[in-house]
């Protein structure tokens, strides 16, 4: 049983974290960062849109990541989803998982960047 401030099902939990994931998907298609490898030393207009743009990507995404409160906090999801399937995803699979995501709530994770595929 997951417990945190919110009341929701499993298959609740997973469906909204597929819409907020959609969310972001859509807003990288309407957004496009530019092509950072075209940036010069002195600031430039896509430079200028990057530093837009990734501070508002990273907000939209920090719900699935950052604290285990988050009702799309990617630990829970993966446990929905073996809910919901009546199986067990491997569990060095859910170890790794587990232990990225206390890295980056302990904060003591160097420079963080979105990469975007």
């Amino acid at each position: 049983m997951i417990e945190d401030r919110y009341d929701l099902t499993p298959r609740e939990r997973v469906e909204g974290f597929v819409q907020a994931y959609s969310h972001y998907t859509n807003e990288k298609v309407l957004q496009p960062l530019p092509e950072e490898r075209t940036f010069d030393l002195l600031a430039t207009q896509n430079q200028t849109i990057s530093l837009r743009i990734r501070p508002q990507r990273a907000a939209m995404i920090r719900k699935f990541v950052l604290s285990q409160k988050d009702a799309h906090h990617l630990l829970k999801i993966h446990k929905c989803l073996e809910s919901q399937s009546g199986g067990s995803i491997d569990f060095e699979s859910r170890a790794r998982l587990s232990l990225s995501l206390e890295v980056l709530e302990s904060g003591n994770v160097g420079p963080i960047g979105i990469i975007e595929i």
